[in-house]
């Protein structure tokens, strides 16, 4: 099966903005469900190019900046190969948490049901019959 699969980076604008430097955000859209995150850095919305998705100018800050928004952008194709190397299913929410490095947990009903006994044990004894 395949997925549409697009990141983009953009500027969001706080509550209460007032002016200067607004947070970079970037999006993971997979099917046309997005999921968004911070990417830790700012830039003023005057140097922002909407069409380039990256800062404008040769400065050495909006190389650094475009640099680090070009790592992201590897690093986030990487997880969306490594998905489909392993034939996982590709979501946004399956994509974010490989980029972050957040292990999904399986839920199954065997699980849930020997947690809620383990706790139930736990209660023995303790007022509770």
């Amino acid at each position: 099966m395949k997925n549409t699969f697009s990141l983009l980076f953009y500027l969001k604008k706080p509550k209460n903005y007032v002016a200067g430097a607004m947070p970079i955000y970037m999006r993971i859209t997979v099917d046309g469900v997005p999921k968004e995150l911070s990417t830790g850095k700012q830039c003023e919305p005057e140097r922002w190019n909407p069409k380039t998705l990256r800062l404008d100018g040769k400065k050495e800050d909006a190389r650094t900046i475009n640099c680090h928004l070009k790592t992201i952008k590897e690093k986030v194709d990487q997880a969306h190969t490594d998905l489909f190397k392993a034939g996982q299913g590709i979501t946004s929410l399956s994509l974010k948490n490989k980029y972050l490095g957040v292990e999904e947990e399986a839920h199954t009903l065997i699980t849930a049901i020997q947690d809620h006994n383990d706790k139930l044990k736990a209660l023995i004894g303790k007022g509770f019959t």
